[in-house]
């Protein structure tokens, strides 16, 4: 039975800077750089006991201050836990020159910076403190208190195969208290980072990503809310002014539903019932003519349900009222003329007011080239002494006026002091 086996050949993102250009194979885009602690420099300070943020912020400010003569750097430290009232931070300074120069090299060989570490703080501490990573040594004086380390001092001894090496490694140890069977420790700046260090302070709230674009996306909402609700008022005000209006039409608009059903019953009526201008035709023509001595007024003229026209009027006497009856019954368009009824408004004056009823023919209608019929002789009767002979019988009787409305005109046709 055969196996084939597939070979993955696949380097870590992991390359060493030694000062002049990068060291290592790594596949991948972007990889992560190690600097030898020679580059990097260091420094041990006490800080006061605090929270975290404010720690953060006393070793920041602490390091500025210390690092300030070699110019810009990049500052990152590693915070021991509060022992006994105090608390150890061994911060470290990267100049940004060298930064630079990394990320250039880098550049050239295709790949891209995604990190900077120190490579002795990246490295578990073995017995005796010295750390050594491509020929590059550092000694460390560490304690491990309840499982968490604590940093007390760092010395870089540069490459092993140096001459001195053996002597400088005895006066560090000297110095820094470390002996050479010291128990060891687990890495210190596994996650440091100098091109984003743990001790930056936080970004503006406008500057974090994402903030502005949130805060246009919940002004834009608000703005719309509030658009909404706006509208939705306006809405509802407009069905309520609505409401209101139609409350105050709704009488008005019963009344006039009553009014054009009226009007829609008498409206075949009216579009039935003959012409009044015939009518007024015939009642001009027997008026007297002017200049004469006749006054006869007419004060009204409406038309009743059965088509007859009913003249209220006045004339100076009652002969002349009688002569003006006498012209509309010798013309040949009017069928029947009567007074219905006349009055003396007083016993010394002798004007008479009367109603008379003229109904007109089937062929009424004024002619074409129709003449104005002459002045009748007034005929005077006879003087009698039966009071009741002032006011003549009718000599039909004449229905009366229905319920229907009917046409009044108001108006005065004088025959008298009119100019010709």
């Amino acid at each position: 039975m055969r196996t084939t086996s597939l070979l993955r050949l696949e380097a870590p993102p992991l390359l060493r800077w030694d000062g002049r250009a990068l060291h290592g194979l790594a596949t991948a885009k972007a990889v992560v750089v190690a600097v030898p602690a020679r580059f990097v420099s260091f420094r041990i300070e006490d800080l006061p006991p605090a929270a975290a943020p404010a720690l953060k912020a006393a070793a920041r400010m602490k390091a500025e201050r210390a690092f300030a003569p070699l110019g810009a750097v990049a500052i990152d430290a590693v915070i021991s836990p509060v022992r006994q009232g105090r608390c150890l931070a061994l911060m470290m300074a990267l100049p940004k020159t060298t930064i630079d120069a990394i990320r250039a090299a880098a550049v050239t060989q295709g790949h891209s910076v995604s990190a900077i570490r120190v490579a002795e703080l990246q490295q578990a501490i073995p017995l005796g403190g010295v750390v050594v990573v491509a020929g590059e040594a550092c000694l460390l004086a560490v304690e491990v208190i309840a499982g968490q380390t604590v940093v007390r001092g760092l010395a870089a001894l540069g490459p092993i195969h140096a001459q001195g090496y053996a002597a400088t490694l005895m006066r560090e140890r000297l110095r820094l208290g470390v002996a050479e069977d010291a128990p060891g420790a687990p890495a210190l700046g596994a996650t440091l980072d100098f091109l984003r260090p743990t001790l930056a302070a936080p970004p503006a709230l406008l500057s974090r990503p994402g903030v502005r674009l949130g805060l246009l996306a919940a002004c834009i909402v608000l703005l719309v809310a509030v658009g909404s609700v706006l509208a939705v008022t306006d809405a509802v005000q407009a069905r309520d002014e609505a409401r209101s209006q139609a409350e105050r039409l709704r009488p008005l608009a019963k009344t006039l539903a009553e009014r054009r059903a009226d009007m829609k019953a008498v409206a075949p009526w009216l579009d039935q019932r003959p012409t009044l201008a015939p009518g007024l035709h015939v009642l001009a023509s027997a008026l007297p003519a002017g200049g004469s001595d006749d006054q006869v007024r007419l004060v009204r003229v409406r038309q009743t349900t059965s088509e007859d026209t009913v003249i209220e009027g006045t004339a100076g006497d009652r002969a002349q009222m009688l002569g003006f009856l006498d012209r509309l019954r010798r013309d040949q368009r009017v069928e029947f003329a009567e007074v219905r009824s006349s009055r003396s408004p007083s016993k010394e004056a002798r004007t008479v007011v009367f109603e008379l009823v003229v109904r007109m023919g089937q062929k009424a209608g004024p002619p074409a080239d129709a003449a104005p019929l002459p002045p009748a002789a007034p005929s005077v009767p006879a003087p009698t002494s039966d009071p009741s002979a002032t006011s003549p019988a009718p000599t039909a009787a004449l229905p009366a006026p229905s319920g229907f409305p009917g046409f009044w005109i108001f108006g005065f046709l004088r025959s008298s002091h009119a100019e010709a």
